[in-house]
């Protein structure tokens, strides 16, 4: 197992209880964690290994305590990207209104405050990482949310396209990386016809 961790060993607020026969959505090995505050959380062992994971949350509410802001993460990328989530469900004049808030797409109560949207989600692993739904029907919540890189979110649209490529049937997300391109380049090129040997297949 190549994540396998001893029990008892401890990675900055977290000593692992246990691992986790159970994997979850994006087949990670979990592990049940106690932390140093001591509540008791499940994290990915990869991450907390790897220090994406450092405490339950306990960390990012004491070091916003510590600051002479609210919370201390004003104008992050993390800010942000809660900013533009609030406002895609809320702001009726924004642009992406009809596709969110229009259509019934809602923040959970406990994610109005930036703090416990950080403290649950934790900070953005890489700058191409952004909050995805796992159900796009569904809200903003902890349960239907991770954070996902664009191939990701694409993979995650149920209207994806499969096309046949010289090299067999694929996604146009994983052929489009294959060849160095980008996702949205490709669908422009296979729209006219410029996708060389490339079809649209209907599955």
């Amino acid at each position: 197992m190549a994540n396998k961790i001893a029990n008892g060993t401890k990675f900055y607020r977290l000593t692992l209880l246990r691992t986790l026969d159970e994997l979850n959505y994006e087949n990670r090995i979990l592990g049940e964690w106690k932390c140093d505050c001591g509540n008791v959380c499940i994290r990915p062992l990869g991450r907390v290994k790897l220090g994406y994971s450092r405490s339950c949350g306990c960390l990012v509410i004491d070091t916003a305590k510590k600051s002479n802001k609210t919370h201390g993460w004003k104008g992050t990328r993390e800010y942000r990207i809660w900013a533009g989530m609030r406002n895609r469900c809320k702001n009726p004049n924004l642009h992406d209104y009809p596709r969110y808030g229009g259509r019934g797409i809602r923040v959970c109560n406990r994610w109005e405050k930036f703090e416990n949207f950080i403290a649950d989600m934790g900070p953005c692993p890489t700058s191409k990482h952004s909050i995805d739904r796992k159900n796009g029907e569904g809200n903003y919540e902890l349960s239907n949310c991770r954070w996902a890189t664009p191939k990701e979110q694409a993979r995650n649209n149920k209207r994806i396209v499969y096309i046949m490529t010289p090299k067999g049937i694929m996604a146009i997300v994983d052929y489009a990386a294959s060849i160095g391109i980008t996702h949205g380049a490709a669908h422009m090129r296979l729209k006219k016809g410029k996708l060389e040997g490339c079809n649209r297949c209907l599955l």
